[in-house]
């Protein structure tokens, strides 16, 4: 075959052309490279027969690229109910388990990695609490060695169901109380130093029920909380979304909802300063409940809302901005999937339109509780399975269950 020459003079237009092709074509092939190499997997963890109501509330990343895994477990301790952490590396093998709390009841809901490399989580007690129920921090080191424990709360029922280290080093507990505030229940914030010692205490709320699920730390030193009231608004529950001081004074609250009900379950500050909201409702769609994603503006105004959903329930548990700046939301559905509740993921833009949805679960019940981007850029999600097999109920027999998807939301090597 003879050789072939080119011009030394071509058409720059051609080359402009050329070059968005190329440029085209290596992002598609990145994008697939990336996708592919990106760990995926499903575990369940279940350690024995005797240990049959295992549940996971919330996920992080840790910082050697593993994961941790808050939640509770029966009969794997010394007590009943016990508080429970999973470390997992990033394959999802796990590395370490440990359990936490005295002789009643306890379980962590919600937790984090600290500025010294160890771990705090928050939830609830009762083995030493001073009412029924208290709120109840722990704090480990990197291995999870219980270095301080503390409880928080009155005479009656006090729950954290939520918990963020701040820019001071200490913590901010959001939940909900019986023995504090006007209400029969009240949202209850506790701001604790970085040794735990308790440094205020609020309740919010009117006559009715309010609960304070979510809290963030805000730019200026506030924080912004999410949950549910039966005091404001048109419904039986709505929204509930409330900011307060760095030494908790209110500086404002909103609600949002239609006539029936709806409640705010996790809350994310976005880039434009403004909030995300997730959850559910009922006053919208075209099933029982839809998830429900309320965008604000940094004062809490209505930027847009979208309720996602089919026939049946459809809830959202957690919400964390994606960085391309839309939203990745986990929760359940029941109109979709394998059968019975299914573990929903949707991912969203900036706007709120849905990009893709996944399903993860089997002929049983699988419900999501927490979300997050990996450091891969794909995403990981806690929860739990309700298996009606062996000789326990469908209630009792219960497994953690984590899933880890790619970029494009899938989660075996099958996909």
């Amino acid at each position: 075959m003879g050789s072939v020459s080119f011009p030394l003079i071509f058409d720059m237009k051609m080359k402009t052309v050329s070059h968005k092709a190329i440029g085209i074509f290596t992002l598609l092939i990145t994008f697939s490279l990336v996708a592919y190499s990106q760990a995926k997997f499903e575990k369940k963890f279940h350690f024995s027969d005797n240990e049959y109501y295992d549940r996971a509330s919330d996920l992080i990343q840790t910082s050697d690229g593993g994961y941790l895994v808050a939640g509770r477990t029966v009969k794997f301790g010394h007590g009943g109910v016990e508080a429970y952490l999973v470390k997992m590396n990033g394959a999802g093998d796990t590395v370490w388990t440990k359990t936490y709390g005295g002789n009643g009841s306890e379980e962590a809901l919600s937790v984090i990695e600290c500025k010294d490399g160890g771990y705090t989580f928050c939830g609830y007690s009762n083995s030493h609490s001073n009412g029924t129920i208290d709120a109840y921090v722990v704090h480990t080191d990197a291995a999870g060695k219980e270095l301080w424990a503390y409880t928080y709360g009155g005479e009656a029922i006090d729950r954290g169901f939520d918990l963020q280290q701040t820019a001071d080093g200490g913590y901010i507990i959001s939940g909900e109380s019986y023995s504090y505030g006007i209400g029969g229940v009240n949202a209850y914030l506790v701001k604790l130093d970085k040794d735990g010692t308790e440094q205020w205490f609020k309740s919010f709320g009117g006559n009715g029920i309010q609960e304070g699920n979510s809290v963030i730390e805000t730019a200026d030193g506030g924080f912004v909380i999410t949950g549910a009231t039966n005091n404001f608004g048109p419904g039986d529950y709505d929204v509930y979304l409330f900011k307060i001081s760095s030494k908790g004074g209110e500086e404002w609250v909103c609600s949002f909802g239609g006539t029936g009900s709806e409640e705010g379950k996790s809350i994310v500050q976005t880039e434009d300063g403004g909030f995300i909201v997730v959850g559910y409702t009922n006053s919208l769609g075209k099933g029982g409940d839809d998830v429900y994603v309320v965008k604000t503006d940094e004062i809490g105004h209505v930027v847009w809302q979208k309720h996602f959903g089919g026939s049946l329930d459809e809830e959202a548990s957690s919400v964390s901005q994606t960085d391309d700046g839309g939203y990745i939301i986990t929760g359940y559905t029941n109109s979709s999937g394998s059968g019975g509740k299914d573990v929903y993921l949707l991912r969203l833009n900036a706007n709120g339109d849905m990009i893709w949805e996944r399903t993860y679960g089997t002929k049983s019940d699988e419900i999501g509780t927490s979300v997050i981007q990996c450091m891969d850029g794909g995403f990981a999600i806690s929860g739990y399975s309700i298996s009606t097999s062996g000789d326990f109920d469908q209630e009792k027999n219960k497994e953690i269950y984590v899933i880890k998807t790619n970029i494009k939301g899938d989660s075996t090597t099958d996909d």
